[in-house]
């Protein structure tokens, strides 16, 4: 279940309040930060540094770091934040003029004049004064507009235009075009894992009779490879799974880690690999096997810790390149999935103990409360304005793990500022009081 444009509005003007609070900043910087945020997931930016500059005729907001680090490209980020309570129209024309703004000051950053009337010491010279070096270099030139409203024309088309011999194109990024992206996320497309991409194809070996359902395959997936996987999907890689990364606190997950930190070149044969799925995959034949190069729809049904402790082993810095992971692969077409994937997720050897709740985390009812409890904000604590949600546990694990992807202390602030732990709903805690609220046992 999606948010509707408004709901989604509201939820964005929380995340930015939330994080101007937090961080003890204006609602302007977190607004910038909170939206180049999910433009950096996107693909859309690589980073984004705050300059906010305005002067007759001229106006930045920020940038998307140095043109050498982007193929010689300027990314130049303006924005038009609205503290309405409803959604406000954005015209073609006041974007493409506060845009020309950007371009006039990339002209300016170009005159030494210019140069002198600005303070050596603040971000806009810095910035300024980078143009103006890297200038000879840079091909392109992107005017990137951020806003909460809504764009009045869906498909409005912005002329490039030349600015000292170089193209500017202007690209808008208004409240519709966000949620598409989020929603894009929320409607769990199809993850197809190109492994070139990750660092190459990889061996395995045909497991499956002529009269299976489906075809299955035993395969060697290097750590490394299966690291920058998760690097890029997350948990949507584990949403069939029965339970997420349960921390690095349990005896198992320690293991997981001593491991891959003292015993690398062991851990093929110490550990028990992961259990995954995929509608279909791509492969060429070898004199060995096959070789895998691509896997639609992707899921890994169990070996959820393992996979989540490689990756934090990579994000902590240490080596993987002696790490290999058995895969036990199931390939399911998709109109047996339903049936069977479940079968697989709940007979696949666990590691640390199941509980029977946890076997029905994939139930459609718990999916919609969880949904439910992710955009349906919490009534107001006494004494205080801060607006909360609830944290509906669906897979065991979700609250830590949804807490640890905090790349910060700030961030950690600011989620359970949002998501207080005294707020975490387990699949257990609402069965008790729903049975209380009918009346059961007698």
């Amino acid at each position: 279940m999606q948010l509707n444009l408004k709901e989604f509005y509201d939820s964005l003007s929380l995340e930015v309040t939330s994080n101007a609070d937090e961080t003890n900043c204006l609602r302007e910087d977190s607004f910038f930060d909170c939206f180049t945020n999910y433009l950096i997931e996107s693909g859309e930016l690589d980073t984004a540094d705050r300059c906010y500059f305005v002067k007759k005729g001229m106006r930045i907001d920020g940038y998307g770091g140095d043109p050498i680090d982007s193929d010689n490209e300027l990314n130049i980020i303006v924005c038009d934040y609205s503290t309405s309570n409803e959604i406000e129209n954005v015209y073609k024309a006041d974007i493409e003029t506060v845009c020309k703004r950007s371009t006039n000051f990339i002209s300016k950053c170009l005159s030494s004049s210019f140069m002198n009337e600005l303070d050596s010491s603040s971000p806009e010279y810095g910035f300024a004064d980078m143009i103006r070096i890297r200038w000879d270099v840079i091909s392109k030139v992107r005017v990137i507009f951020l806003t909460n409203k809504s764009l009045s024309i869906r498909k409005a088309e912005f002329e490039p235009i030349p600015v000292n011999g170089v193209s500017a194109e202007f690209i808008c990024w208004d409240i519709n075009r966000l949620q598409q992206y989020i929603n894009s996320g929320k409607e769990r497309e199809e993850i197809s894992i190109d492994l070139p991409s990750y660092g190459g194809s990889i061996p395995a070996l045909q497991a499956f009779g002529i009269d299976s359902p489906f075809k299955s395959y035993l395969c060697i997936l290097p750590g490394k490879t299966l690291a920058n996987i998760y690097e890029k999907w997350g948990n949507r890689l584990l949403e069939k799974n029965v339970r997420v990364f349960l921390q690095a606190k349990g005896k198992v997950n320690k293991g997981i880690r001593e491991t891959i930190e003292k015993e690398p070149n062991m851990f093929f044969g110490y550990n028990n690999g992961i259990t995954a799925t995929a509608s279909e995959i791509e492969y060429t034949i070898t004199q060995h096997g096959i070789a895998i190069s691509e896997l639609k729809d992707f899921q890994i049904v169990n070996g959820g810790q393992t996979t989540a402790s490689i990756y934090d082993a990579k994000r902590r810095g240490t080596n993987l390149d002696s790490v290999n992971v058995q895969m036990k692969l199931s390939v399911v077409e998709e109109e047996l999935s339903k049936e069977i994937v479940p079968n697989i997720s709940q007979y696949a050897n666990s590691q640390n103990k199941v509980s029977a709740a946890d076997f029905f985390s994939n139930h459609p009812f718990h999916v919609v409360i969880e949904d439910f409890s992710r955009r349906i904000i919490a009534p107001p604590q006494q004494g205080t304005t801060q607006q909360t949600r609830w944290f509906y546990e669906r897979a065991r694990g979700q609250y830590a793990e949804a807490r640890a992807q905090s790349n910060s202390n700030s961030e950690r602030k600011k989620f359970d500022a949002i998501h207080p732990r005294k707020q975490l709903v387990t699949k257990t805690d609402l069965a008790l009081v729903m049975n209380t609220f009918r009346g059961f046992p007698q």
